[in-house]
């Protein structure tokens, strides 16, 4: 008899857009479990850009380096903004959200922010939850591929092999 092994399937979605009469419909197939490391990274450097951001516009520019720093914090604001909705739909599908916002990067964070917050990141969260729960599984088991023994502190809080 042999084995199984189900792959586990992408998350799959699509996003209705409208605007009047202009119509955009994007299509969402990742893999939650490939993706949730730079999620995070870029969602930290965003809100990091944005506090950047936010510095500099309350201080009124005064010179040409003030201006400059301002222009590149801005800048940095719609390269991360593109990394991570190319992370999530593609280059292709991202080039046509920007097309659909007319390159306004900011409106188009905006309007996602709560597609991200209730529908990514719990799919994000749900595939850590499946990983840590299959890792629990296999190391309960006491069980290595390379015939290893397992070996855990008083407390069970770490997990080591013993390798011969």
């Amino acid at each position: 008899m042999a084995y199984s092994i189900k792959k586990t399937e992408n998350f799959r979605d699509e996003i209705d857009l409208t605007e009047g009469d202009a119509r955009l419909t994007v299509s969402v197939d990742i893999n939650t479990g490939r993706i949730m490391g730079k999620f995070q990274k870029l969602m930290q450097k965003l809100a990091e850009v944005q506090a950047t951001l936010r510095e500099y516009r309350k201080a009124a520019p005064e010179s040409e380096e003030q201006n400059a720093a301002l222009a590149q914090a801005t800048a940095g604001f719609g390269s991360t903004i593109v990394a991570l909705f190319e992370l999530i739909f593609g280059a292709d599908q991202t080039q046509a959200l920007l097309d659909f916002y007319q390159g306004d990067h900011a409106q188009l964070l905006a309007d996602f922010l709560p597609y991200f917050s209730d529908v990514i990141v719990p799919e994000i969260a749900k595939r850590q939850d499946e990983i840590a729960r299959k890792y629990k599984n296999w190391s309960a088991k006491g069980s290595h591929p390379n015939g290893c023994r397992r070996r855990s502190t008083m407390t069970g809080a770490s997990i080591s092999w013993i390798c011969r």
